[in-house]
């Protein structure tokens, strides 16, 4: 038995080879993997009725067919594919749905209705507003729309997620907002805006999504330090996929798409002790989500040197063994105790500590409600100064 094999039984213990193909079940649902040319395919019906779906029962990994990541590492593809990123799929709340259906929708409405699609330059009236609770809802919306009048549709519990839409003779018309597709796996939107310039040391799993956090509340100035390219594992937390990378240039393409004027300050470095107190020059919050034992120590050491007496400093990660994420708010004055504190903390876990708790080390572990989770309270709770704070997963 091959790993592949060994994966899939893992998943399903009735799985069955033919040549390279393997095929089992995941809730029912008939699910074939063809190790020839690393694709996954689902029954044909599922089109438009769960995302990422494509005609011909392929499934999208990715969410996007534009972002091919073609990855070499199959036993990794295979394990969070099926870990990961089908739960995530079928376990979907059926607005979200509609909203990932909303953000594909020149996709769909092309496959759907073989017409061709324009987009509005200028939306100056909406002839009706009518809200959806599902995908069967949203399709059945769009049949019945009148000719050449305006409507806005939108998920019934997301009216920011709204697409204005217009049916003609040959053609759809269609305007959506490229800003809340950007931001639409981020649950912060319900905080104030930031107005530090904020400054990011490691941009990997964990601190990608508290940028994104970030990203939902206006920030206006952000420093992004990191030497790491970004990897496949990336790709199943919905972070920042562009493979091949250095993760500093994903996250400032992942800004463009949104438009807004936001001042960007990249370094491809590692930081030590030895480091330019420039990097951080007028930062007043720091977040730092490292991999290693020994980064958070070179990090600790060149903020206590150089970081502003004034700055807010939060060092956040993940318990691999203990199954929980955590931080904790520091200043200048007390890094040294505190981040001892955060490193050794390990509430909840029988087994031996894992020193560094790294980050994106532990990918396959925590799915992406985790990671959003943790993000969102890091900074909802950005008060409590000098205290780990322990986030279940």
């Amino acid at each position: 038995m091959n790993n592949i094999e060994k994966i899939i039984g893992e998943f399903d213990n009735k799985c069955k080879k033919e040549n390279n193909k393997y095929f089992f079940k995941y809730n029912e649902n008939a699910i074939c993997y063809d190790a020839s040319s690393k694709q996954f395919f689902l029954d044909k019906s599922l089109f438009a009725k769960i995302p990422h779906i494509m005609q011909d029962g392929s499934l999208c990994l990715y969410g996007n067919k534009n972002i091919q990541l073609n990855e070499n590492d199959e036993e990794i593809l295979v394990r969070n594919t099926l870990q990961v990123y089908l739960p995530w799929l079928f376990n979907m709340q059926a607005e979200i749905k509609v909203i990932e259906f909303i953000n594909e929708i020149e996709y769909y409405l092309k496959k759907i209705y073989k017409m061709k699609i324009n987009k509005f330059k200028n939306v100056d009236h909406i002839f009706k507003k009518i809200n959806v609770s599902t995908p069967i809802e949203l399709w059945e919306t769009i049949d019945i729309i009148k000719m050449n009048k305006i409507y806005e549709i939108y998920p019934n519990q997301y009216p920011e997620y709204k697409i204005y839409i217009k049916k003609n003779k040959d053609n759809f018309v269609i305007n959506y907002d490229s800003y809340n597709k950007a931001r639409l796996r981020v649950l912060g939107n319900d905080f104030n805006d930031i107005n530090e310039k904020t400054c990011f040391i490691g941009v990997g799993s964990v601190n990608s999504y508290i940028i994104k956090q970030s990203l939902t509340r206006d920030i206006k100035e952000i420093v992004l330090i990191d030497n790491d390219r970004f990897k496949i594992d990336n790709a199943f937390r919905f972070a920042f996929p562009y493979k091949n990378k250095s993760k500093i240039e994903c996250v400032q393409e992942f800004i463009k798409i949104l438009k807004r004027p936001i001042k960007v300050q990249g370094y491809n470095i590692r930081i030590d002790s030895q480091s330019s107190k420039q990097f951080i020059k007028n930062c007043t919050q720091i977040y730092v989500s490292v991999d290693d034992f020994f980064s958070w120590l070179e990090v600790l050491i060149y903020l206590k040197i150089n970081a502003l007496e004034t700055a807010k400093i939060t060092f956040v990660g993940i318990d691999v063994f203990g199954g929980f994420g955590k931080f904790i708010n520091t200043n200048k004055t007390n890094i040294i105790e505190d981040v001892k504190k955060f490193l050794f903390f390990n509430e909840g876990s029988s087994r031996r500590m894992m020193i560094g708790n790294g980050c994106g080390k532990s990918l396959a572990v925590y799915d992406e409600e985790a990671l959003n989770k943790l993000a969102k309270n890091v900074i909802k709770e950005n008060k409590i100064i000098g205290e780990v704070v322990k986030i279940e997963f």
